[in-house]
């Protein structure tokens, strides 16, 4: 087990923090189906023992899941995440019994099955502020463009026509600073909501403080044992 702590530089670049945001969903809902493909045969299939080739399958693949998120934290967000995974004894099923009894395996497939509602409030988000804001700073430009040269906006479909009608350059004036402003916005909001992700990732995927207290103790008994003292 490695025990470094984590190490940070601050907050990640505006393209690394949305692109990390972003592609949370389509892993996410990876993760969260072959989860679910891996209990829902896996399960019942353990009392003819077939199901035990499914699980030892499903324990790698979320370990190798977790491996990546480390790595994609270490990538986009500049966070280095330790592996918190006890010594493996040698001998493939002395080993898969080692990665069933190591709560590190359970905290790993945890947090890639929450990828999948996390990565959509992200997208959803995201994806929303980023269209919203980008429309609305370029309408005095593609306003013209529709049918009428007029952009109704709070439309909500009732009959009684757009609440608000922009047909002028003028009239788009408005709009296209409060676009800016969401871009502005959401460009800080990005780069905390992927912090904060990170954080989140470093919580489930790191060592624990049990874990490194247990580690630097051992490390201070060895230390202990090979000082030599004077006589």
């Amino acid at each position: 087990m490695t025990t470094v702590e984590e190490t940070t530089a601050g907050t990640p670049s505006v393209g690394a923090a949305n692109v990390y945001l972003l592609t949370t969903l389509p892993l996410g809902i990876f993760w969260f189906t072959m989860t679910v493909a891996v209990f829902s045969m896996g399960v019942p299939l353990l009392m003819f023992w077939l199901g035990l080739p499914i699980a030892m399958l499903g324990m790698m693949m979320w370990r190798g899941g977790a491996r990546l998120e480390r790595a994609r934290a270490r990538t986009l967000l500049n966070r280095f995440i330790a592996e918190p995974y006890r010594p493996l004894p040698g001998g493939f099923m002395q080993d898969m019994k080692a990665r069933a009894k190591d709560p590190a395996t359970w905290r790993d497939m945890v947090y890639l099955v929450l990828l999948f509602p996390i990565g959509l409030f992200w997208f959803i988000s995201f994806v929303t502020l980023w269209a919203v804001g980008l429309g609305l700073t370029t309408l005095w430009i593609w306003f013209r463009y529709l049918p009428n040269g007029e952009a109704p906006l709070l439309d909500w479909g009732q009959g009684n026509g757009p609440v608000i009608l922009v047909n002028s350059t003028l009239d788009a004036l408005p709009w296209a600073i409060g676009g800016l402003l969401v871009l502005v916005a959401t460009v800080f909001l990005s780069r905390a909501a992927a912090k904060l992700h990170g954080r989140f990732a470093q919580a489930m995927l790191a060592p624990t403080w049990g874990q490194l207290r247990r580690a630097d103790e051992q490390y201070r008994e060895r230390f202990d044992a090979t000082r030599t003292y004077p006589a």
